[in-house]
């Protein structure tokens, strides 16, 4: 993986850990509020807006964690760093898929939202 991230929840001090294809590896039990169920979507996007399938990324997989142990997406704090040799622990903003589906729904992103010129 080269992609690794962690969410806060301040309601119950609790940390959350993910990593990209996290989710889509280790056969996660996928929250409806992330993935939808029963015909129903959920926040992820339908559709990816990059070249990763949807659920790819680690920020998806430490939420996805959060919300099965009960977290409310509004409580949760997230960080995501690269976790390769050349960029390892180096700050990485969140992709569009998770800028759609997180912005303005979680408390904070210390790492920044996707923006196409690559800014923090």
């Amino acid at each position: 993986f080269n992609t690794a991230s962690v969410a806060y929840d301040e309601n119950t001090g609790k940390f959350y850990y993910g990593r990209n294809g996290g989710c889509m590896q280790n056969g996660c039990q996928r929250n409806p509020i992330l993935f939808g169920q029963d015909g129903t979507g959920g926040i992820l996007p339908s559709e990816s807006f990059n070249n990763y399938p949807v659920g790819n990324c680690a920020e998806v997989d430490a939420i996805n964690n959060a919300l099965n142990d009960g977290a409310k997406l509004e409580n949760l704090h997230l960080t995501t760093i690269h976790a390769t040799k050349s960029k390892l622990g180096a700050p990485k903003q969140a992709c569009l898929n998770c800028t759609m589906a997180f912005r303005g729904k979680i408390k904070e992103n210390t790492t920044g939202w996707y923006d196409s010129r690559g800014n923090l």
